[in-house]
């Protein structure tokens, strides 16, 4: 008839019902440190439930969730930024001005720049908790093709097209090994 407590509770409280406890809700400031992650908890000791019959408070654990961020893609404390660039920019060299966490730094393209290339900007990246490490900043390049050309552009890209032809561009045995080997 007890349940196992040992006691019957006569006259149980019309707010507790015989539980010694209320359900009740607060806001609680929780402070993220710099750094934490995907999937990590932070717990908050003593901020949780009333234990039964007057028992001590519990913890509650805040997961975190990441929202995902239009210009950084996160590999643990490093972070990666797709940059797109002009193909006059790669063939040329250029400065350009790469976004970090705190604010803009220069990065000199060197002429002959391909697509897909990276470069790396040491402790531009995340914190690691409770350390004074950051990760680094990763800048992939993007050469961006024109969609619509002007008449004056049409022009240029025709006089480029008839110097490229003097190029060797034509793909190497080794590319189409590579490219068997993927069917085989």
């Amino acid at each position: 008839a007890c349940n196992g407590k040992g006691k019957i509770i006569e006259r149980p409280c019309q707010k507790c019902h015989g539980e010694g406890r209320i359900s009740s809700s607060k806001m609680i400031s929780v402070k993220i440190p710099a750094g934490v992650a995907e999937g990590q908890y932070i717990r908050l000791r003593g901020e949780g439930n009333v234990g039964i019959q007057g028992g001590p408070k519990g913890d509650i654990l805040v997961l975190i969730r990441e929202k995902e961020d239009p210009m950084f893609e996160r590999e643990d404390s490093n972070l990666i930024c797709t940059y797109p660039i002009s193909y006059p920019q790669a063939a040329l060299g250029c400065e350009i001005l790469i976004p970090t966490l705190t604010s803009k730094i220069k990065l000199k393209i060197p002429a002959g720049t391909q697509s897909e290339k990276v470069f790396r900007l040491r402790n531009q990246g995340l914190p690691e908790v409770h350390s004074s490490f950051r990760g680094d900043l990763y800048v992939r390049i993007k050469i961006v093709t024109p969609t619509s050309l002007s008449s004056k552009e049409k022009e240029l890209y025709k006089e480029l097209l008839e110097l490229d032809k003097k190029r060797d561009y034509n793909p190497t045995k080794k590319f189409f090994e590579k490219l068997r080997d993927l069917f085989v």
